[in-house]
């Protein structure tokens, strides 16, 4: 074996490597280790190692702070480590220091390890990528089609060029991966769920409570699974056989879905409390935001979940008009303006009451849609719908506006400019400016309750009702997917730490460089996820010095004094 003497790189060999794999170092820059180190280094290497392998001849001030980030998850310790030398305090990452250096992890709701799954895409492993995502992200070939992508907004490579596509990089590894890996149900521990909704923070909590053993039940209203991934994005945009694969990987957990099962109407939220030890109400919104002007009751005039629901469902004949006028500039509308493209309109036109800077989507989306022949108006709001004598839709009345102070989003708020309306001619009006909850299902089981008629929930997302939780878009009002996974995780832990007395697990990270044999880790498939070259970043980055605030590298006092400026 020989120790590079720059990095403290071990080669396993008879002779020293070219070139060292973690610095660069020549081969005479290696020296041969005798059998006593050897001995040492299998010991360190068996306890996750020593912060200081190879930095013999490095002078570390006494001031200065060693940060070390660990791409696995240690669980066990060995207490008969050889030590020797000065002790040094070593900070493996408070949320401070994820949030300056890895703000993409930050940002997402489900706080994916964004670096190590791309690092494994780079390695060629897309299976090992995808698990990785799956566990933290659930649906990472859904995600990785049409998430709101929070990560690449704080992306620190966009300081220099561009955000990295996060978002597609997991869809490579979806796509890529080859034979999925199923779970094997866990041990039962005697507690019983019910989930209202089976959309993505349903089946989110679902997966992870039935992880801990709990025996889970969903109640959905739709005969599909999925909620909103599946009744309100495009099959154009979502493929339903992606979405069913990974619904099967939860329901292998046991995990039993009742479909066409409405709560309030098939059966009682007052059964479900009585029957089981939990009920989780992830219900969503589904009611959709009416315009509030004239003219909206006319024949013609549709909501844009309703819209989406039934081309998503195929239940009916969907009738689209030639002219077709979207109002509202989120998701949902987008999704209506090209999918009335696809089902035969001549014109789709869709309306936004203020600026191209600020309005939700994203700027490639708002690219595509220009290119398929979506026309696009901005700075317009409507006043009315003008029907024809047979109360049929002919038009909509626009005005046009003129952005005012902010508002409560910190979005300058859209004012009508007087005389300024205009009328744009139409035989369909699709209403995507919003949507809310449905309480009838609450069959009068709460007392507390607020504006929205939503119960009001405790610091643990418990309602009054001892055994009733609520989590997702149904408490927070619509977001996005990955934020209704995250607060799916969420809950479940709160739920779990109640009923069973668990504690939040807490991780404790030492070293950063070992070979895989040497990993333990709590899930057996993650503990294979290790990047081949992540294995050597971390020293390296120590040597080098990175000060990890800033995008370039700042040199260490040792490297200048040795190499030079």
């Amino acid at each position: 074996m020989f120790r590079c003497k720059v990095c403290g790189w071990i080669h396993e060999g008879a002779t020293p490597p070219d070139e060292c794999p973690s610095c660069g170092a020549p081969a005479d820059r290696f020296r041969a280790m005798d059998a006593a180190e050897v001995g040492l280094t299998a010991r360190e290497l068996a306890a996750l190692g020593i912060v200081g392998q190879g930095f013999e001849g490095i002078d570390i001030e006494d001031s200065r702070r060693i940060r070390l980030l660990s791409f696995i998850d240690a669980s066990f310790f060995s207490p008969f480590t050889i030590r020797s030398g000065k002790r040094y305090p070593i900070y493996t990452g408070d949320p401070q220091w994820f949030s300056d250096n890895i703000p993409c992890m930050t940002a997402c709701p489900s706080h994916t390890d964004i670096s190590r799954y791309i690092a494994l895409v780079a390695d060629g492993r897309y299976a090992d990528s995808y698990e990785l995502n799956r566990e933290h992200n659930v649906f990472p070939g859904c995600l990785g089609r049409m998430c709101a992508r929070p990560c690449e907004d704080a992306c620190r490579r966009k300081e220099v060029d561009a955000p990295i596509g996060i978002c597609y990089i997991k869809r490579v590894a979806a796509d890529y991966r080859g034979e999925t890996r199923h779970e094997v149900p866990p041990a039962p521990n005697g507690k019983t769920v019910a989930i209202v909704g089976a959309g993505v923070c349903g089946l989110t909590t679902a997966r992870q409570l039935a992880r801990k053993g709990y025996s889970v039940d969903i109640y959905e209203r739709f005969p599909v699974p999925g909620g909103v991934m599946w009744t309100g994005v495009p099959e154009w945009r979502l493929p339903r056989d992606v979405i069913a694969e990974e619904v099967a990987l939860i329901t292998d957990l046991g995990v039993r879905i009742h479909y066409n099962m409405e709560v309030g109407k098939d059966i009682q939220l007052q059964q479900l409390s009585d029957e089981h030890d939990v009920v989780v109400l992830t219900a969503g919104c589904q009611t959709a935001t009416g315009l509030g002007v004239p003219g909206e009751e006319l024949e013609g005039v549709v909501s844009g979940l309703q819209f989406l629901e039934d081309v998503a469902l195929g239940q009916k004949d969907v009738w689209v008009g030639k002219r077709v006028v979207t109002v509202g500039g989120g998701f949902t509308s987008m999704d209506c303006v090209r999918t009335v493209l696809r089902l035969g309109s001549e014109r789709s036109v869709m309306t936004y009451r203020r600026t191209m800077h600020e309005i939700p989507v994203e700027e490639l989306e708002l690219e595509e849609a220009e290119i398929e022949g979506v026309e696009i108006q901005y700075m317009v709001t409507p006043t009315r719908v003008i029907g024809d004598e047979n109360g049929h839709v002919i038009g909509i009345e626009l005005v046009k506006n003129e952005l005012g102070e902010p508002d409560a989003s910190g979005r300058r708020r859209p004012m009508p400019v007087p005389g300024s309306e205009f009328v744009e001619e139409c035989d369909m009006v699709i209403v995507a400016i919003g949507q809310k909850q449905d309480n009838r299902f609450l069959g009068g089981m709460f007392k507390n309750v607020d504006r929205r008629g939503v119960p009001l929930l405790d610091q643990n997302l418990k309602t009054e009702v001892h055994n009733i939780w609520a989590a997702g878009d149904y408490v927070i009002n619509p977001t996005n997917f990955i934020s209704s996974i995250g607060e799916g995780k969420r809950v479940a832990d709160l739920i779990d730490q109640e009923i069973r007395g668990t504690l939040p697990k807490e991780k404790e990270m030492e070293i950063t460089r070992i070979p895989t044999e040497y990993v333990s880790a709590p899930n057996a498939l993650i503990s294979e996820g290790v990047a081949e070259w992540t294995m050597t970043s971390m020293s390296r980055r120590l040597v080098w010095g990175d000060d990890y605030t800033g995008v370039g590298r700042a040199r260490s006092r040792y490297v200048r004094q040795h190499v030079g400026e």
